[in-house]
């Protein structure tokens, strides 16, 4: 909706990065929730295009996954573990727009 933003910045040393996310209200500036996740390689954070949830793409246990957030409340929801046949390092990561609760990661071999 058009009464917030979202705004995400980061932290840490090369390979233990963690990424802040806070969402803030327009035009007061109050914090309405913020949440932090592990990444090792910085990819913009997704909002569905059903604007229900928040995706960031993170590191864990030396493995890529989404964590999946609340676009309302902010709310951890899920962490899905990225592996499939012919895994490459993920090079962009972007929502489509005709669904809205799919988000596509864009990999060197064009796309999953």
């Amino acid at each position: 909706n058009q009464t917030r933003c979202i705004i995400v910045s980061s932290s840490g040393e090369k390979g233990e990065f963690t990424g802040h996310c806070i969402s803030r209200s327009v035009p007061e500036g109050a914090t309405q929730y913020q949440f932090n996740y592990p990444f090792k390689d910085f990819h913009s954070v997704v909002l569905t295009p059903g604007e229900v949830h928040i995706v960031c793409c993170g590191y864990e246990k030396q493995k890529d996954h989404l964590y999946v957030h609340s676009a309302k409340t902010g709310d951890f929801l899920h962490k899905i573990l990225l592996r499939y046949d012919n895994f490459k390092e993920i090079t962009k990561f972007v929502a489509l727009p005709d669904k809205p609760s799919v988000v596509a990661t864009i990999d060197i071999d064009k796309g999953n």
